[in-house]
């Protein structure tokens, strides 16, 4: 795939909302698996690999990424999905800068339905996913520059006013950096009703620039 980082306009479309399937564990201590065995049953090996300190630490840090969000689950070891929205969010290993690729377990929720059991991931930018069909491909916000930090992920349309002020719902207010775009999408960054930038289709931005950083509460994508 050819990436550029210009900008572009608008356009509209109806709001998609993701059908839940698969099991999901919640942040319910009575539910909650050992510290460690998230990582012990990862299918990604950068994980699999974490000492048990460092999986202690990350899965405190999803605890407390799922007491302060609401609607979040835990897929994998350093994962939440949103059920109503279909937002991903992955946490980056601790020591690392960027968030590895997608856990398979992950990817499966949000698969296109004839490829459920096995989501076909064709690459990955940055650790954001483009799939072998419009629906599997998709669009991320990085907490940091040059796609560091918290990845905030969807591969699904989301027009309207609903989701102006979305980042709220997974800690994200404000701390949008860097992002991608793999998909067919445009999406407009926005910071209340008012535009920040525009995604264009195949394309990313490794800063968005002094003057609109850290400042988006919410995105279009149509």
């Amino acid at each position: 795939m050819k990436f550029r980082t210009t900008r572009t306009v608008f356009g509209a479309a109806a709001v998609a909302v993701l059908a839940w399937t698969g099991s999901v564990t919640t942040a319910s201590a009575a539910t909650q698996p050992a510290q460690s065995s998230w990582a012990q049953r990862d299918s990604r090996t950068e994980v699999r690999q974490l000492s048990a300190s460092a999986a202690t630490d990350l899965q405190q840090q999803i605890d407390q990424t799922l007491r302060t969000t609401k609607g979040g689950v835990q897929v994998s070891a350093n994962e939440i999905a949103y059920k109503g929205s279909g937002a991903l969010l992955s946490l980056p290993l601790p020591g690392q800068r960027t968030a590895p690729e997608n856990s398979q377990a992950a990817l499966a929720l949000f698969a296109p339905s004839a490829a459920k059991a096995t989501p076909n991931i064709t690459v990955y930018y940055w650790g954001c996913p483009q799939g072998d069909s419009a629906d599997n491909q998709w669009y991320c916000f990085y907490q940091d520059a040059n796609m560091g930090g918290r990845r905030l992920q969807w591969n699904l349309q989301h027009c309207g006013t609903d989701y102006e002020g979305i980042f709220a719902n997974y800690g994200f207010t404000a701390q949008a950096s860097s992002w991608v775009n793999t998909g067919p999408l445009y999406v407009w960054a926005q910071v209340g009703s008012s535009t920040l930038w525009v995604e264009n289709p195949d394309e990313y931005n490794k800063y968005v620039g002094d003057e609109d950083n850290d400042l988006a509460t919410g995105f279009t994508s149509c």
